[in-house]
């Protein structure tokens, strides 16, 4: 029985880049509004999330 081996690190960046851009055909874009905390940080205001309109893909 032959054992499993990793494949080429070449082969595992382009098959995750791969992913990302098939991703960006699923997950709807949009955005959250943010504010700013008193430490300095911005934080995510929850409930704001708002699709954006003018939707972009990623092309091979």
């Amino acid at each position: 029985m032959r054992s499993f081996r990793i494949p080429h690190t070449l082969t595992l960046l382009f098959g995750m880049m791969v992913l990302a851009m098939v991703a960006t055909w699923i997950v709807p874009q949009g955005f959250f509004e943010t504010e700013l905390l008193a430490n300095g940080r911005n934080a995510v205001v929850p409930g704001t999330f708002a699709l954006i309109e003018d939707r972009r893909y990623l092309t091979p």
